[in-house]
């Protein structure tokens, strides 16, 4: 049986039982928890069920479960909130397969308000962006230079 948690911060104790936005419903949230807990068991359903209510608007379900499960799968990630971090793990399949969307000089960073959307192109908020600078991929470059050991 599912154990339903009692997020934080919500007016009745738990999410919301009807999903009108992207917002995590209680049971989606309940669901992907119990999930992780199966790939990872260290990983505990009580601390993913507040993590997911603080995240609850972060991106569409679907998309979560996908990058969740990424992370999850990948052993040198050590804790769930990896999942909320910007990473490879919210590439498609498609883009995770090319070069231009993986390696350390060219990768863009995702649009702030839709983690799915490359910032420079988000069909979102193209209008209301400025073009990224000129020396946008020299500045990755040396960022990623002062990273790499």
């Amino acid at each position: 049986m599912l154990e339903p948690s009692q997020p934080p911060n919500s007016p009745t104790g738990r999410l919301p039982a009807e999903n009108h936005s992207s917002e995590l419903t209680e049971i989606q949230a309940t669901l992907l928890a119990q999930l992780l807990k199966q790939l990872r068991p260290e990983w505990e359903v009580p601390s993913m069920m507040k993590l997911l209510w603080e995240h609850r608007t972060y991106a569409p379900f679907p998309a979560l479960v996908e990058a969740a499960v990424k992370v999850a799968r990948n052993p040198e990630k050590k804790t769930p909130i990896i999942i909320f971090k910007d990473g490879k793990h919210w590439l498609t399949d498609e883009k995770a397969a090319s070069p231009a969307h993986t390696a350390a000089i060219g990768n863009e960073p995702p649009c702030e308000e839709h983690p799915l959307e490359d910032m420079s192109t988000c069909k979102h908020c193209k209008p209301l962006k400025k073009p990224a600078p000129p020396n946008f991929r020299d500045m990755i470059r040396a960022a990623t230079e002062r990273k790499t050991p």
